[in-house]
């Protein structure tokens, strides 16, 4: 989660206070698949001015937007830094195998215990 507020973020994603539109592009057809989808949140704000000791008010939109591909590309970004990273600490175990004095066996030990 991000932005200012990600404790309003994750109610809002959890339990969404408006009903999720359809999001598309300027120029697409409405046959097309929508690229997102999303709805609006509006906050109100105040600010005590310690000048005039008087408050300040606005209203604040907040954007909840969901892609697939988005969603897509940033799970296949995710799994591809987890097989480099098995793949490295693979390699560091088995160089620590090799090593001359050593069984390979704590090495071995410590790379079956990481969760795939």
């Amino acid at each position: 989660m991000s932005g200012q507020h990600p404790q309003y973020l994750k109610q809002w994603v959890l339990d969404p206070p408006a009903e999720a539109i359809d999001i598309r592009l300027p120029r697409q057809d409405e046959a097309e698949p929508a690229v997102g989808k999303g709805f609006e949140v509006e906050l109100g704000k105040f600010w005590l001015n310690p000048e005039t000791n008087k408050f300040v008010r606005w209203h604040e939109r907040y954007l909840v937007v969901y892609s697939q591909s988005l969603a897509d590309a940033a799970i296949r970004g995710q799994q591809q830094r987890i097989n480099q990273a098995i793949a490295a600490l693979n390699a560091l175990s088995s160089k620590a195998a090799r090593r001359p004095g050593t069984t390979g066996t704590e090495s071995r030990k410590h790379s079956q215990t990481l969760p795939c």
